[in-house]
C-alpha cells in the first residue's frame, strides 16, 4: 500500500497510525539527508504546451543495452550491476493549494529530478540530479494515460502529461530511463514546492553567501533566509541578468543544500523527535508508490550505506531561439551510465 494524495491535506494512507509514523521519519530520512529533496523544489514557470525539440534529436547517443550480459565500449567490457534499487524524487512546481481534488493537473512541470540508486550488492548509494531542461524524449500521454506519441522536449515536461500523480509520475519515470538507456526505475516520490519554507522555518533559517542579485538580495551579502525568501533565493532564473541558466540554479541550490544539510543534522541531534516534526509538516505535500516496507528500506540504505557519489549531467546549456535547453554531453552521459549502473570486468 503506498502514499496517495487525499482530500484536505491527507498524505499517508494504510496501516497502523504508529507504522505509519514510524515511516514518516524514515521518509524524512531520504527526503533530507541523501540530497535535501524538497529545498531543490524550485522555479514556478507554469507548462506551455509547445514542445522543446533539440538541435541534436537525431543524435544517437550511444549506451550498454541493457538486454545484454555483458557490453563493450571504449576497449572494456562492462556487466550491469546485479542488485540495484533505483528511486526517482520528483520535485512539483506547484503549491498544494493550486492542486484541486477531481481536476487535471497537468499545468505543472518536474522542475526537480533527483535519482537515488542504491546498491545492494556493496552496501553503497549513489545521486543523480538531472537538469531539468535536458533535451529528452518523453512520451505525450493522453488525460487517461495513453500515449499518444513521442517528442524530444525539455524532460521537465514529461510530467505535464496525464491528469493524476501516477500517471505523471511513471510518465516522468518513463523519461529518465530512456534516457540513462532503459535503466529500470523502481519507485518515485513527488513533492511539492509549499515544503521549501516550512522547512527552512523549521532549522531556524539557512544563512548563505548570496551568489546572484535576488530581489531584495544583493551578491556578496551573507543573508539568513527564511520563509518564502528561501523558496525565492533557490527557484530564481529568469530574474537574474548575470546568468539566467538552470545550471546557475542548480549551483545556488547546492550551496544551499549543503548548510541546510549541516544546520538539519545539528537539529537533529538536539531533539530525537525533531525529524519527525518536520516531516509531519510537509507529508501532505508528498506522494509516492512506495510501500511502508519500501521506503523503510531505502531509508535505511541511505542512512548506513556509503555514498559512492553525488553526480550530476555535464553538457551544454543552449536556446532554440525562445527556451532554455540543456543538452546532455553523449560521452560525458555514457561515462556516468557505466560509473553508476555497471561493473567494468574486463
Amino acid at each position: 500500500m503506498g502514499y496517495e494524495r487525499m482530500p484536505k491535506g491527507h498524505g499517508v494512507t494504510g496501516g497502523s497510525p504508529r507504522s505509519r509514523l514510524i515511516a514518516l521519519g524514515r521518509i524524512l530520512s531520504v527526503v533530507l539527508i541523501v540530497a535535501g529533496l524538497v529545498l531543490l523544489v524550485m522555479a514556478i514557470e507554469k507548462a506551455n504546451e509547445n514542445r522543446y525539440r533539440s538541435e541534436q534529436a537525431g543524435q544517437k547517443i550511444e549506451l550498454p543495452d541493457e538486454t545484454r550480459t555483458t557490453t563493450e565500449y571504449n576497449g572494456s567490457v562492462y556487466t550491469l550491476k546485479k542488485k540495484l534499487e533505483t528511486t526517482l524524487v520528483i520535485g512539483i512546481d506547484t503549491f498544494e493549494e493550486e492542486i484541486k481534488e477531481g481536476e487535471p493537473s497537468n499545468i505543472h512541470q518536474a522542475d526537480l529530478l533527483y535519482l537515488i540508486v542504491a546498491d545492494k550488492t556493496n552496501n553503497t548509494y549513489s545521486t543523480i540530479h538531472i537538469n531539468r531542461d535536458t533535451m529528452a524524449t518523453v512520451k505525450v500521454l493522453s488525460s487517461t494515460g495513453n500515449k499518444l506519441s513521442e517528442t524530444v522536449q525539455q524532460i521537465c515536461l514529461a510530467y505535464g502529461y496525464g491528469s493524476t500523480f501516477p500517471i505523471q509520475s511513471r510518465n516522468t519515470i518513463d523519461a529518465v530511463s530512456t534516457l540513462f538507456n532503459g535503466i529500470k526505475i523502481d519507485h518515485y516520490v513527488s513533492i511539492t514546492m509549499d515544503s521549501v519554507a516550512v522547512l527552512n522555518d523549521a532549522v531556524g533559517g539557512i544563512t548563505v553567501e548570496v551568489m546572484d542579485d535576488v530581489d531584495e538580495m544583493k551578491a556578496g551579502e551573507y543573508v539568513t533566509l527564511t520563509g518564502d525568501q528561501a523558496l525565492r533565493y533557490v527557484r530564481a532564473r529568469r530574474s537574474i541578468e548575470s546568468n539566467p541558466t538552470n545550471v546557475r540554479r542548480m549551483e545556488r541550490q547546492e550551496q544551499y543544500i549543503s548548510e541546510f544539510r549541516r544546520q538539519f543534522g545539528q537539529k537533529a541531534a538536539e531533539s530525537s523527535t525533531f525529524a519527525l516534526e518536520a516531516l509531519s509538516d510537509i507529508s501532505r505535500y508528498m506522494h509516492s508508490d512506495c510501500s511502508i516496507e519500501q521506503i523503510a528500506d531505502l531509508a535505511n540504505t541511505i542512512v548506513t550505506c556509503e555514498c559512492s557519489g553525488d553526480f550530476k549531467l555535464e553538457g551544454e546549456t543552449g536556446t532554440d531561439g525562445t527556451y532554455v535547453q540543456f543538452h546532455a554531453d553523449p560521452d560525458k552521459l555514457a561515462e556516468l551510465y557505466l560509473k553508476v549502473f555497471c561493473d567494468k570486468i574486463g
